[in-house]
């Protein structure tokens, strides 16, 4: 539950020193910029809870092996989706803040913060993706301190960047962008080491249908519940926008 609390807190940390270190313009553009890290949650939602759920299972009917093949299909569907999803947003990223009608005081603030944020997809997808498999494990206090740290960090960048480097706008992306990172990292690291129940082994590093197939359907829930929530909040920021 810890865990979960932290997405929210990286969006209430950029909000807090945006706010303070800049002007009302760039604290409306980081608000414009949310839908896109809903969206972003989602994604990761959709593969990390359903290769959870599937953990869970395997792991109940001792079959550690066919656990570790939903981790290896999991961590290979977000690699793929990682890039897809950069792509996407780079390439209609000027468009789509066009079409919802932003104010050209605070276009900037927003395109320069999700510029940034958008190169840092595939940490975060894997950082919070990943994360639910650790607590699938059982090991809910090693995926609570995997989030955690990544808040922390942001709390200490964004206060660096903003408050004595003076970096801006991008000042707080990049604090939010190098935070989700480091968690990826350590989630990466914690399957590597060989402490974790379940490695991520090479081998199982590959598609396989059957297992991405019911990743996808049970994911698929929260990822749509996420998703109608950015695009509710993209109506409202619209809608406010005119």
């Amino acid at each position: 539950m810890v865990g979960m609390m932290t997405q929210g807190a990286y969006y209430f940390v950029d909000r807090v020193f945006v706010g303070q270190a800049l002007n009302p313009d760039a604290l409306a553009g980081i608000t414009m910029a949310f839908p896109y890290m809903l969206v972003l949650l989602a994604a990761a939602m959709l593969i990390g809870f359903g290769a959870a759920a599937q953990v869970s299972i395997k792991l109940g009917e001792k079959k550690t092996d066919e656990a570790e093949r939903v981790l290896g299909s999991a961590a290979l569907m977000i690699l793929v989706l990682s890039v897809i999803l950069t792509a996407v947003g780079l390439a209609v990223l000027d468009p789509v803040l066009r079409r919802l009608g932003i104010d050209d005081k605070i276009f900037p603030y927003t395109h320069d913060y999700l510029q940034i944020v958008i190169f840092a997809t595939g940490f975060q997808l894997a950082g919070f993706g990943l994360n639910a498999v650790i607590r699938a494990e059982g090991n809910a206090r090693t995926a609570m301190w995997t989030l955690l740290i990544g808040v922390f960090l942001n709390f200490f960048l964004a206060w660096l960047f903003l408050f004595q480097f003076h970096w801006g706008m991008r000042g707080a992306a990049f604090a939010t962008a190098i935070s989700q990172s480091v968690s990826a990292v350590w989630v990466l690291t914690y399957f590597l080491r060989g402490k974790s129940l379940l490695r991520l082994h090479w081998r199982y590093l590959r598609f396989h249908g059957p297992t991405c197939g019911r990743i996808l359907l049970i994911g698929s829930p929260m990822f749509l519940m996420q998703l109608f929530g950015a695009l509710m909040f993209g109506f409202v920021n619209h809608q406010a926008g005119e």
